[in-house]
């Protein structure tokens, strides 16, 4: 099973009553020390405040979920360096 689908069935109950209505997943791994910068024109205040805060605390792991409406079919592919 898949770090996606894992986190999705886990949310079946709180978020949603199924997870089958799921088309889009993004995950990613971010070091925000390594010059990464966050917007904050996608995400309210609050919420975009309490990430910088975690993230500058050094949290081991941040867990951030959105949960909506797509509003865009589109998708980018960014380079990969890995």
């Amino acid at each position: 099973m898949t770090e996606p689908k894992r986190i999705s069935d886990a949310l079946i109950g709180v978020i949603y009553d199924d997870d089958n209505p799921i088309i889009k997943y993004l995950i990613e791994k971010i070091h925000y020390d390594s010059g990464v910068t966050i917007l904050s024109n996608t995400i309210s205040s609050p919420v975009y405040n309490k990430l910088v805060t975690l993230l500058g605390q050094e949290q081991e792991d941040v867990l951030y979920i959105e949960v909506g409406q797509v509003t865009s079919r589109e998708f980018f592919f960014e380079p990969f360096a890995g």
